[in-house]
């Protein structure tokens, strides 16, 4: 029995598709399979598969894969069942449009009608229409008659159509092409067909027509009118005229189309190529398989492409011809290229069989007759050869039947065109026939010729032949495969006639013309659909592709090399497609530019003899697609040539059956349709039309052929040997093959090319010379593209033997004039030119020289700026051309790659220059150059630009010079005086018209000046001299470079006239050599000797020589803050600075050169100020940094009179010891800081004796020798130093006190001085402290208490202080018994003298206490951060720093990339190579984090500049203490960082980013997923390439994720535990990398390498060994840490202290006595000593770190510290939390939830202590054992036995309970503090009941939530836990909870958190190391 299929194609009408499924449903006689086919963009599946479920349907439902409408979607289905079925006559389909439905018998009466010999049954229709809604009968056509169907439709639709499988594939399916009358047309080709119809009047189909969605039939459809369109063009020579005017006129009264007016437009232009003007000649190497057994075959393209030798834009034309097949007919081939005088390199077997070596091929593999895939890979490499002879040679790659098809002008410029293109590989295409099997041509041109014959059969003979042209231009526009007829994409042309494009000719003729060929189908030529020219375009526009055939070109030949061109084997033949697979690998592995690109030539198949049987090419090419197409797939998702997954291998075995499956399912179709075509030519024979006679002979031999080849059994034998080749497929042999060879031919050269090539080029070079010359004795110097070099005795001989003609000609113009224009020491001088008929030669001198290796920066320079002087540019510079002579660096390659400079030119000769002075040892540096030639993107191009820039710009000094004349330009001032001028120059040019006066104190000058500018004024000393004391002044005063040349004295004299002699509103400009270049030794227009050792620091002198001069000048050196305090000490303010670029010629690196100062003149003091900075022997380590702090923070925008250092040399003990005292050290600190000139003097104090018995007699009128007051203080050290100060107001700071400047050009000096002037009775001014914002002095409170006099930091009136002397204070012991200021205060208080106070937003000031010392680590950042002019919020009104570090740190990065950056007294030329990478991202989303790890000025100048123009986009973290990168890394990403999945990328100052897509990259890798990446670097020290192995880092040398560029989202880094990023408590250093990328890989869900390089890598210095043994230890420990990988988290180790009542003193009696007797109470003091115990040893955690901890969020500190307090006490607010908070420490407060009244109620226990201190009791309890069973009552029990105790109830004491706690007011405006709840009243939780326990908790839990509390945390009433109450808490959203002891029951860790309760012992934390936490069993 039959099958019967329903099919149904829908389109978004599911409420109608839902009508139609019903009526199948329904259906007394059930279909076999109903199959639908969604034609929507996105098929909703799950929704249909609903549907039919609903109706017990069982659906096949499919999206549509073919072409959108509802052909393809019907085409689609009908594929699907044919794939299915071995018989398809067995199967009838009934189409149901997804709006129609069935009567319940319509398949019964359909399936009836069919018998055995019945194919097509159409049922009748009712319609339902407006007119007839009910419906109106359509009964079936009596006949399938094509005429009926031509003119309209006689009653089929789709849905009353049912037809057998076969037939419909016969038929062709449905004609894609058609968006409307796809029933007609089908009708037509079933008529045509003679298929055997019935019409089955029963079975009744519903059409209808009114259901309101877009119908097909609506009037004016747009696609109604399409389909009409495209049907009257398909058909209309088969209609006659007046079936042609019927149809249309029925087209236009049911839909309104009617045909198109036919207008004469004038022919589209066709495109053309935009032809170089001038372009550069070709140099082109052609290789050809030549197949000798038909050896006439390729003798055409020969002949054809012979003009290409002569061509005027051919500058050499080479022809590798491959031996394949007869050798004798190679032969004949050969001898012909030879006749036409063409350079010919034969491959013949024997060089084959030689190479098989050094080639992924076997000696079997070399037979007479090879594949295609074997002689293509030969013929390749062989290519590559020849092509490098030849420099910039293109490689042409064609086919022997492949013919010259236009002018050879139009081939040249698409060639040429290409060639300037960025394209590596062009895929030319053809015209003509295409390559594929005969086979898979046949359907399309049966179809043409079928449609011809069959019109023409009712047409007179003697007609014309129509016109083709523009019926087939409409049918292929827009279209690449009309030919070919198993199309993937395009399957809307398979049923659409073409005609057969002839000349002008009678109908007869031309059917003849075409039944003549028609044989030559089937050897693949084209009769009626010829492939087009690919379509016109310029190369930039040209699309990607694979599809390679017979004519490609190269211009990256390395890939003929690298790439074999090879195919899988099945059944040990090689597939087809094998150029392809070659394609593919260019493209997606190795990543190049391959685009199908117009080259015009044409395929010739004319010597093919017709194929009987092509079944073994036809499967072949199905298989090599099927693979192809595979491999392509898998290949777009990866990059590079790393070996092939397992998975992907499985993926191209899956996709390699997918594709070959549909391949063969095309061919499938093609084949039935061959099959229905030989039907309907046959049924034309029988009619014996009139041009069968006139055609019989060639057609009878085509209908014998075609018989054969529609033999089913052709189709099974495809079918059959397909499925075997899938099954035995050699496909993972060939992966293999492809992750061995690639690689190994990429990196290898072999000597048997190379001698191949050479041999003969040394031999014919010394012939001739010996010939020519006579000389003998000839050494070979080298050999290259374009001569041999040897040397003859003293002199050198060049022949250029490999110049072709027009080479020669150029370059005897160019030697000509090389030889008469000496070239310096660029160049060799040229002695004689020799033009030979054989070849061109020349002559030098011979040289002694070395080889040029690299480097040399300064030399390489000097030579291109010779070049550049010259003229001449060289575009083959490499380190094999270029020599050391003793003259320099010499470019000994004379030749055609010397030419007059171009820009363009030069810039590429530098951009090789550039890479030969880093990369000279790199292998691949030829490649390299030669791919900098066309992009500049290459990452070892990174930096070119500064050795571009060294060479072509101006002079530093030019650019200096330039640089002051803009600024004269800008500001127009209208005197000007040149201070120092020098001999004149061009300054007296762009000066002219403005009052310009010269000084200089060279008398001989004043002649020249007069000379050269006699409209100008020139000063020697005595004008000078005169000018100062007639006060004249200048709008601007230059001074140029002077300063650097004289000595500090004298620069002193010379900023001393310059302060007078620019006006008040003037300006004044100084320039000197950026101090920041001290250790560039090479700039471009200076070299300094000696300065490499230099301390830049340090002031000095050193020689240098400026230009090209040999004479040696002294250079006095100063640091820019040298600079900057002589201007400030001048009275001159800073406005701007501004350096001058130059450049490292030895880096070749961009450097300032010079810097210049724009100056103002600063108000005149009348009075003279000192700075005193006070130290003691404790401060040695920080004096250095704290010093220089002050000096630069304090002395700007005007300098004080000097600085002072007052060292105190008192060694201890002290009072508040903070530090070990170390007298000498500091000595030697300040001896340093005296020498920078940072300090002017130094003064020791007294010491006990007699010098402090004189001291003290003096200020206080006593006898005290003790140097130190009774408290420990300094006595009277400070006056005696004051005394001695020069100023008449002093400054004194302590050295721990820091400034902030947030208006550094507020000048506090003069501001000081005169608020004191004004305040006569004032003796002291204090300075401010921050946010005290009220400028108005005071002298008092507002409560009217005088001022005391500041001790740390304030101003003091010399006299004024004097005057007051003897000070009154008493002495004990030999001691005074205050210091200065508190005798000074004695004299305040009693109305003697003022002490001021005033605020001031523009400084103030914070001071260090030992809490604050003993954090080094926030000392280093609160000062840096403090001179960044950050500040928290919480140091406001606090003279003490106070906080943390997180407080201090920021601005903090919120954006989503970050990209962290430090580095340590790196050269400035890296560091603006650094930041230049930066800027020049083309991604621009990021912030930045700088750290400056305590660097010398050179660097942190240099990163001062570089950082100002980001502004806010960056943080500049200062170090004034070196930390080390990982620390540095740890701060900025835990601290800095605020989001957690911000992408952190890691740049280390001294490197750079080598690609300006680099964070792009790194941005859309972690937009796809990546939450790490690693990158590959560019390392200048060598060439190394670094795979990367996520798998197993740590046990496969880490895999290489330590390599740059690293990038991480911050989550990551934070859940490192800090002990893996230290070794021995200290961070690690050495490998560094490796210890926080191997715990990062391991965590990381998807961590990705960028195989790209991105990153320019430049190692500091070769490793010691000793260091690189180090290195290895510590690796070696690293790897040995756990691994992070699928691993439980450690528990975080936390130490907890637990404080209760904090007193500022311990009180006596009362309430308050029984908590300090009870241990629950410490007093400040012993807080403060505690806390700075603790953070000497410990890091403060919040407390929401812990809990991120516990989530495996975050790593903790090893040493963590966290610090609570219980139960709210109001002593808490007004002691403990400001002293925490200035430790930098948050609190977590436990309290009780508060009752209605707003105060937490009684403690038992607190009721207690409160009433028996009430009553006088000395003790807290009765007796001892009291409290332990008091514990233990019920909570009312316990109230009841206090107030039995106390003796009154606790309602009497609700004024204590209130004076005892914070109110929830209270708590609620606590700052800084974290809340955790302790329950409601102390009771022991572990007491309570469920309900209790829930209610107290769930209470506590919604106040603290009503707090603002997120996280919850909890503290057991007196530490009493178990299992049940940790659990609760966790029920009730409690993160952790804090007990005392190990709790008893197994308790959850998180919730067994142990606590130290702190006692009032000072030395409780001294040696104790706890852990907090422990698992609990």
């Amino acid at each position: 029995m039959p099958v019967h299929a329903v099919l149904i194609a829908t389109l978004d009408r599911t409420n109608l598709l839902v009508r139609a499924l019903k009526s199948i449903s329904i259906q007394t006689c059930k279909p076999d399979r109903i199959v639908i086919v969604d034609d929507s963009r996105e098929p909703d599946i799950e929704a249909l598969e609903r549907i039919g479920t609903e109706f017990d349907l069982n659906l096949e439902i499919l999206a549509n894969r073919r072409t959108v409408g509802a052909s393809g979607a019907w085409n689609t289905g009908l594929d699907h069942l044919v794939r299915q079925v071995s018989d398809p006559y067995n199967i009838i389909v009934s189409i149901l449009d997804d709006d129609d439905w069935w009567e319940p018998d319509y398949l019964h009466h359909v399936s009836a009608s069919f018998d055995t010999d019945i194919e097509v049954v159409a049922g009748e229709l009712i319609r339902h229409d407006e007119s007839s809604p009910e419906g109106r009968l359509i009964a079936a056509p009596n006949a399938l008659l094509a005429d009926d169907f031509l003119v309209g439709n006689p009653g089929i639709q789709g849905s009353n159509l049912s037809l057998r499988l076969s037939t419909l594939l016969q038929a062709g399916l449905f004609d894609e092409a058609l968006a409307s009358c796809t029933d007609r047309d089908l009708c037509i080709r079933l008529a045509d067909l003679g298929a055997r119809y019935r019409a089955a009047p029963r079975a009744i189909a519903h059409h209808d027509c009114i259901h309101g969605a877009v119908r097909l039939s609506d009037p004016t459809c747009k696609a109604k009118c399409q389909g009409l369109e495209t049907f009257h063009a398909k058909w209309r020579l088969r209609m006659t005229s007046k079936q042609y005017e019927a149809s249309t006129k029925r087209a236009l009264r049911l839909f309104g189309w009617a045909p198109a007016v036919n207008k004469s437009a004038a022919p589209n232009a066709v495109p053309s190529l935009v032809y170089p003007s001038a372009p550069d000649p070709l140099v082109l190497v052609v290789g050809i398989i030549v197949d000798g057994n038909n050896a006439q075959r390729c003798l055409p393209l020969i002949d054809g492409l012979a003009p290409l030798a002569g061509h005027s834009f051919v500058d050499s034309f080479d022809i590798v011809l491959l031996e394949n097949g007869d050798a004798d007919g190679f032969s004949k081939v050969l001898d012909h290229v030879k006749a036409l005088g063409l350079g010919v390199w034969p491959i013949e077997i024997d060089e084959q069989l030689s190479a098989v070596p050094f080639l992924p091929l076997t000696e079997a593999d070399i037979t007479r007759r090879k594949s295609i895939a074997v002689s293509r890979t030969l013929l390749q490499r062989f290519v590559y050869e020849v092509s490098q002879v030849r420099k910039s040679a293109s490689v042409w790659i064609l086919d022997d039947d492949f013919r010259v098809s236009t002018e050879l002008d139009d081939l040249i410029a698409a060639l040429i065109s290409c060639r300037d293109s960025s394209i590596d590989v062009a895929l030319g295409g053809n015209s003509g026939a295409a390559p594929v099997p005969a086979s898979s041509l046949l359907r399309t041109q049966l179809v043409d010729l079928v449609h011809l014959l069959t019109w023409s059969s009712q047409r007179r003979a003697d007609e014309q032949f129509p016109d083709a042209k523009k019926l087939n231009l409409r049918w292929s526009s827009g279209r690449r495969d009309v030919h070919y007829d198993l199309s993937r994409w395009e399957s809307d042309r398979l049923e659409i006639p073409f005609l057969p494009d002839l000349p002008p000719m009678s109908l007869a003729d031309g059917v003849t013309c075409v039944l003549q060929r028609a044989e030559r189908i089937f050897a693949g030529e084209p009769i009626t659909r010829a492939v087009a020219e690919m379509p016109v375009c310029q190369p930039e526009a040209a699309r990607a592709s694979c599809w390679r055939g017979g004519n490609t070109f190269i211009t990256d030949a390395t890939l003929l090399r690298d790439i074999p061109n090879m195919a899988p084997r099945v059944n040990g033949r090689p597939t087809r497609r094998s150029d392809m697979i070659w394609a593919a690998n260019v493209l997606h592995r190795f990543g190049k530019s391959i685009k199908a690109f117009r080259i015009p030539m044409y395929h010739d198949r004319a010597s093919e003899q017709p194929d009987e049987d092509d079944t073994h090419r036809l499967v072949d090419d199905i298989l090599g697609y099927g693979f192809f197409t595979a491999y392509d797939e898998v290949l777009m998702n990866r990059t590079g040539t790393l070996p092939f997954t397992d998975v992907e291998r499985q993926r191209v075995h899956r996709l390699t059956r997918k594709y070959t499956t549909e391949r063969l399912a095309a061919y499938r179709l093609s084949f039935w349709r061959v099959i229905g075509l030989e039907r309907a030519l046959d049924r034309l024979v029988e009619n014996e039309p009139w041009w069968l006679l006139e055609a019989r002979p060639g057609f009878n031999r085509f209908r014998k052929l075609l018989a054969q080849t529609a033999e089913i059994s052709h189709l099974m034998r495809v079918e059959i040997c397909v499925e075997a080749g899938l099954a035995r497929g050699e496909f993972d042999e060939f992966l293999n093959d492809m992750d061995r060879i690639q690689p190994e031919l990429a990196a290898q050269q072999f000597p048997f090319f190379r001698d191949w090539v050479c041999a003969g080029r040394e031999a014919l070079a010394g012939a001739l010379i010996a010939k020519r010359l006579e000389r003998k004795n000839l050494v070979l110097l080298g050999m290259g593209s374009e001569g041999v070099v040897v040397r003859t005795d003293q002199r050198v001989v060049k022949v250029f033997d490999r110049w072709t003609p027009s080479e020669r000609q150029k370059g005897v113009s160019i030697l000509s004039e090389l030889m008469t224009a000496p070239t310096g020491g660029a160049l060799p001088n040229l002695i004689a030119i020799h033009e030979w008929p054989e070849a061109l030669a020349v002559e030098y001198h011979f040289e002694e020289s070395s080889p040029y290796l690299g480097g040399e920066g300064p030399a390489l320079v000097a030579m291109l700026r010779d070049l550049r002087h010259r003229g001449w540019v060289h575009n083959n510079l490499s380190p094999k051309n270029l020599r050391l002579t003793r003259h320099g660096l010499q470019l000994i390659d004379v030749g055609k790659s010397l030419e007059r400079a171009t820009p363009h030119g030069e810039e590429m000769m530098i951009r090789r220059a550039f890479l030969s002075w880093r990369f000279a040892q790199r292998d691949d540096l030829m490649e390299l150059m030669r791919r900098s030639l066309v992009t500049e993107s290459l990452a070892e191009l990174t930096g070119w630009r500064t050795l571009l820039e060294a060479v072509v710009k101006r002079s530093s000094k030019q650019r200096l010079d330039r640089f002051i004349r803009c600024y004269v330009e800008r500001h127009q001032p209208q005197t000007i005086l040149d201070y120092g001028c020098g001999k004149p120059r061009d300054v007296a040019e762009w000066t002219n018209g403005l009052r310009l006066t010269a000084f200089d104190i060279d008398p001989s000058l004043y002649a020249r000046w007069r000379q050269d500018t006699s409209h100008n004024r020139f000063w020697g000393v005595k004008e000078m001299e005169a000018g100062l004391a007639e006060a004249e002044t200048f709008d601007l005063v230059l001074c140029s470079l002077v300063l650097c040349v004289v000595d500090d004295t004298t620069m002193a004299s010379i900023l001393g006239n310059l302060r007078r002699l620019v006006a008040m509103q003037g300006r004044a400009i100084v320039a000197v050599c950026d101090p920041t270049a001290l250790h560039v030794t090479h700039a471009v227009d200076q070299t300094r000797f000696g300065t490499a050792d230099l301390d830049p620091a340090m002031p000095t002198t050193y020689h240098k020589c400026v230009g090209e001069a040999t004479d040696q000048r002294v250079e006095f050196h100063r640091s820019v803050e040298a600079y900057r305090r002589a201007f400030a000490r001048a009275g001159l303010r800073v406005l701007e600075e501004h350096p001058i670029g130059g450049y490292d010629a030895n880096r070749l690196e961009r450097v300032p050169e010079f810097l210049t100062f724009e100056l103002a003149p600063l108000p005149d003091l009348t009075v003279r100020t000192s700075l005193l900075i006070k130290l003691c022997a404790m401060e040695a380590e920080t004096a250095s940094h704290q010093v220089r702090h002050l000096a630069s923070q304090l002395g700007r925008p005007r300098a004080f009179d000097e600085v002072v250092l007052l060292i105190d040399p008192y060694q201890g003990p002290f009072p508040r010891a903070h530090s070990p005292a170390n007298l000498s050290k500091l000595r030697v600190a300040a001896a340093r800081l005296k020498a920078e000139g940072i300090v002017d003097r130094i003064v020791e104090g007294v010491t006990d004796g007699i010098a402090a018995a004189k001291a003290a007699q003096l200020w206080t009128d006593c006898y005290a020798y003790h140097a130190h007051t009774v408290n420990g203080q300094p006595a009277t050290a400070i006056l005696t130093a004051m005394e001695g100060c020069l100023g008449d107001y002093i400054l004194h700071v302590d050295a721990d006190v820091l400034i902030a400047r947030p208006d550094p050009d507020f000048d506090h000096i003069a501001n000081t001085v005169d608020v004191l002037e004004k305040k006569p009775d004032a003796v002291t001014l204090a300075l401010s402290v921050y946010r005290d914002c009220d400028p108005l002095p005071r002298c008092e409170s507002v409560h009217g208490v005088p001022y005391r006099v500041e001790a740390i930091c304030g101003w003091v009136s010399k006299d004024r202080l004097i005057a007051m002397c003897p000070f009154e204070g008493g002495v004990q012991a030999g001691r005074l018994n205050l210091p200065w200021h508190r005798m000074l205060d004695l004299s305040v208080r009693h109305k003697k003298a003022a002490s001021l106070r005033r605020g001031s937003n523009a400084l103030w000031f914070a001071s260090l206490d030992n809490l604050t010392k003993v954090r080094a680590e926030f000392m280093d950042v609160v000062m840096g951060r403090m001179e960044a002019g950050h500040v928290p919020a919480l140091q406001a009104g606090r003279p003490l720093i106070s906080g943390s570090i997180s407080d201090w740190l920021g601005p903090v990065r919120h954006e989503s990339m970050v990209v962290i950056i430090s580095g340590r007294n790196v050269r400035p030329g890296a560091v603006n190579r650094c930041f230049a990478s930066l800027r020049a991202q083309f991604h621009q989303d990021w912030g930045a984090i700088v750290i400056d790890d305590a660097s010398d000025e050179p660097c942190r100048e240099a990163i001062r500049r570089e950082c100002r123009p980001f502004g806010s986009r960056i943080t500049v973290l200062r170090r004034h203490n070196r930390k080390g990168l990982l620390a540095n890394i740890v701060l900025a990403v835990r601290e800095l960082v605020q989001l957690s999945d911000t992408v952190i990328v890691l740049l280390d100052l001294d490197d750079a980013l080598a690609d300006h897509k680099a964070l792009g990259t790194v941005a859309a890798a972690h937009s796809e997923g990546a939450d790490l990446t690693v990158g590959s670097m560019l390392r200048t020290d060598k060439a190394a390439f670094y795979p990367v192995d996520f798998l197993d880092p740590r046990n496969k040398r880490g895999g290489n994720v330590w390599q740059h560029l690293r990038t991480f989202r911050k989550s990551l880094f934070d859940r490192i535990r800090s002990s893996d990023l230290k070794l021995q408590g200290e961070w690690i250093e050495l490998a560094n990398d490796w210890a926080y990328m191997l715990p990062m890989v391991e965590m990381a869900q998807n961590p990705v390498w960028l195989s790209k390089v991105l990153y320019l890598h430049e190692p500091s210095t070769s490793r010691p060994i000793e260091e690189k043994a180090a290195r290895e230890k510590i690796i070696s420990r690293i790897v040995a840490k756990p691994s992070y990988r699928g691993e439980r988290q450690p528990t975080p180790q936390v130490t907890v202290l637990c404080y209760h009542r904090i007193f500022d003193q311990f009180p006596d009696v009362g309430a308050d006595a029984l908590y300090s007797h009870q241990g629950m109470a410490v007093t400040t003091s012993t807080v403060r000593k505690q806390l700075t115990c603790a953070l000497r040893e410990y890091e403060p955690v919040r407390v929401a770190d812990l809990l991120a901890a516990q989530r495996g969020e975050l790593s903790l500190p090893e040493r963590a510290l966290l610090v609570t307090v219980d139960d709210g006490y109001r002593d808490f607010a007004a002691y403990g939390l400001p002293l925490m908070l200035h430790a930098g420490i948050e609190p977590v407060l436990f309290v009780r939830r508060p009752a209605a009244d707003g105060w937490p109620l009684w403690a038992p226990l607190d009721l207690l202590y409160v009433g028996r201190g009430l009553i006088g009791e000395s003790k807290p309890f009765p007796d001892p054992t009291w409290r332990a069973r008091f514990l233990d009552l019920p909570l009312d029990r316990q109230f009841d036995e206090v107030e039995k105790v106390i003796g009154k109830p606790a309602s009497q004491l609700e004024n204590e309970r209130r004076a005892l706690y914070l109110s929830e007011t209270e708590l609620r405006s606590l700052s800084g503090a974290v809340l955790g709840c302790h329950g409601v009243n102390h009771v022991h939780w572990t007491n309570l009941d469920n309900a209790a326990l829930d209610e107290t908790l769930s209470g506590c839990r919604s106040w603290l939530h009503e707090m603002g509390e997120t996280r919850l945390v909890a503290a057991y009433p007196d530490g009493a836990v178990n299992g049940k109450v940790a659990a609760s808490l966790a029920q009730h959203g409690f993160e952790a909870a804090f007990a005392i002891n190990r709790p008893a029951d197994a308790v959850s860790p998180a919730f067994a958190w142990r606590r130290i309760i702190m006692r009032n012992d000072p030395e409780q934390l001294t040696n104790t190391f706890l852990i907090g936490r422990e698992d609990v069993a």
